[in-house]
């Protein structure tokens, strides 16, 4: 009869054994690391997208972009608050006062006029438009770099939309002006009719000479009131202006990802316009507090500085090198990037992110190899867990998506963007975790971590294949992950033991680093509008975690869970609160 010692020693191996084949710790020490980082790059993400400091005139130089001379112009241009939708009579006042202001620096203001009608079920209505643009010349003939916005505003007095663009327009013509001859024209332009269907842009491409001279357009847009100045749209061939975009801009703030949303969106700029007629170029807007935009609150006051030093500073460092650049045959291709916490742009070659999808799934294949020669890797078991993967997203998808229609039942939480949505975000998030925490408590395929790591990043690499051969400028969100954490386990999978908690870290880590940080920017974007791609988004992140949670005891797992629905019931009692009936 075996001893009390010689069985202690016995379970003491087979729960040694089961850490080695299923990597569970004691506690939940690399939950609670993985969920601090995950928070930390949230918090820095909300500082580093915040606008930057307005520059002074003092502490700007003669060739800096500065806030606070722009911020007379924008003054001068909509300081008294009136609305000036185009055909109104207060668009003529504006008007004039961008011609004057181009007179007094020396520019010849030319005014297209033209008129729109403008069909509708009862009446036809024709509006008269007048684009107001200026020509710098240039050194050589060749294509021109041209600057644009618009001045018609829709409801309210148009401060962000767009009177920032043409503020920021309008300063940097000032200080080209008084800048050496470059080598390029410069054309600026200012449209009408922009908020009545980009009508001014059309009918400057259709019917105005000078547009065929452009080789290159920046076109600064607003759909809020604050907010970094994000560059969400390039033209079709991307490579070389991302590449040009990512050496020169200090603050480069963008990513392929954009214009993946942007396009399911109901939103048009006058770049779109552009884009049609050939021309290549930069498309910028700031979306931050969106519940102002085409509003009476977009007005002056509620212009953010920073939003407007952050816009010219890019279009200023732009220009200023596109203007000596050779613009007749610009090279082709696409590109797919996305910047670091705005401190630099990572971008490959389009064409690379099949590659990369490829061979990130042969490092996760190979591993699952070497675990199954070493028979820590049960047959069956993988094909199981992948099952239970794919039912984890469908249901934490549903979970939040259903959460969201019961807040859309309120009359609190009736508009796309509510005053207060932190606590419904969060709400949202807590759900979510709290669904995956059950599902893993469960499920018993689940709850082996290696086969549900193996099983996710299988899953991820699928969507990395998918997004980059149909939806390549969303493809990085899963190549980044997928293409660390399959090598990270390629390497460990030799180790045994708790080596291969590395390899959970690394997965739900670079997961949280490439998802988490445009967090409020996703939400400025798309709002509550759409709860089935907040659904989605928060369904895919929370799966990368689900091996964490695999590795966590039980009795710790069972705490966390609790711990998460509490801070669901905190979030929702919150949002409530913060969210009075009107």
């Amino acid at each position: 009869m075996p001893s009390e010692r010689t069985a202690n020693m016995d379970e003491s191996n087979r729960e040694a054994k089961k850490t080695e084949l299923t990597g569970e710790p004691r506690g939940f020490g690399l939950l609670a690391l993985t969920l601090s980082v995950s928070l930390a790059i949230v918090v820095l993400g909300y500082i580093r997208y915040s606008p930057p400091a307005p520059l002074s005139e003092v502490d700007a130089s003669a060739t800096e972009f500065s806030a606070e001379r722009a911020d007379a112009i924008l003054k001068i241009l909509v300081g008294d608050g009136i609305p000036h939708p185009a055909g109104s009579e207060h668009i003529k006042i504006v008007r004039q006062r961008i011609v004057e202001l181009l007179e007094e620096w020396g520019y010849d203001a030319v005014k297209q006029e033209t008129q729109h009608r403008l069909l509708r079920k009862a009446d036809a209505e024709q509006i008269p438009l007048v684009n107001v643009m200026a020509r710098l010349p240039g050194r050589e003939s060749g294509p021109a770099t041209m600057l644009a916005s618009h001045y018609d505003a829709r409801t309210g007095p148009g401060a962000s939309d767009d009177g920032v663009g043409t503020a920021a327009l309008l300063e940097i013509a000032r200080m080209m002006k008084s800048s050496p001859q470059q080598r390029n024209d410069v054309i600026f332009l200012i449209t009408d009719g922009e908020e009545k269907g980009l009508l001014g842009a059309d009918k400057f491409v259709e019917q105005h000479p000078w547009a065929k001279d452009v080789g290159v357009v920046i076109n600064l847009e607003a759909r809020g009131t604050t907010g970094p100045s994000l560059m969400f749209e390039t033209s079709e061939d991307s490579r070389w202006l991302i590449e040009l975009f990512a050496r020169a801009v200090d603050r480069p703030m963008a990513t392929s990802l954009f214009y993946e949303i942007y396009k399911f969106l109901p939103n048009d700029t006058d770049f779109t316009i552009f884009r049609r007629a050939g021309m290549q170029g930069y498309n910028f807007a700031y979306i931050g507090d969106v519940k102002n935009y085409h509003t009476l609150d977009d007005n002056y006051e509620n212009a953010d500085r920073g939003s407007l030093q952050h816009h010219g500073q890019n279009s200023w460092t732009l220009i200023r090198e596109l203007v000596e650049m050779d613009l007749t045959n610009t090279p082709k291709g696409k590109a797919v990037y996305f910047d670091v916490f705005g401190w630099f742009l990572v971008w490959w070659p389009e064409a690379w992110s099949l590659f990369l999808s490829g061979i990130s799934t042969l490092a996760l294949l190979s591993t699952v190899l070497i675990r199954r020669r070493r028979c820590e890797l049960a047959r069956g078991s993988l094909f199981t867990a992948i099952l239970m993967v794919l039912l984890t997203l469908l249901l934490t998808a549903a979970t939040v998506w259903l959460l969201g229609t019961a807040f859309s039942m309120d009359q609190r939480f009736e508009n796309a963007w509510i005053e207060s949505p932190v606590p419904v975000e969060l709400a949202c998030w807590f759900a979510a975790i709290g669904c995956a925490v059950l599902l893993v408590h469960v499920l018993p395929p689940l709850r082996n971590a290696q086969s549900t790591w193996n099983a996710s990043l299988l899953v991820w690499c699928v969507f990395a294949l998918l997004t980059s051969l149909g939806l390549a400028g969303a493809s990085y969100l899963f190549l980044v992950p997928t293409v660390i954490a399959s090598f990270v386990g390629l390497l460990l999978g030799w180790s045994k033991g708790n080596a291969f908690q590395v390899a959970l870290f690394a997965f739900a880590a670079s997961t949280s680093f490439i998802w988490l940080p445009n967090e409020m920017l996703f939400y400025d974007a798309v709002g509550f509008k759409m709860k089935i791609g907040m659904a989605i988004r928060i369904a895919i992140v929370v799966s990368a975690f689900l091996p964490i949670l695999s590795a966590t005891g039980t009795r710790d797992r069972a705490v966390f869970g609790w711990l998460t629905f509490g801070g669901f019931l905190a979030c929702v009692v919150a949002a409530i609160f913060l969210n009075p009936i009107n």
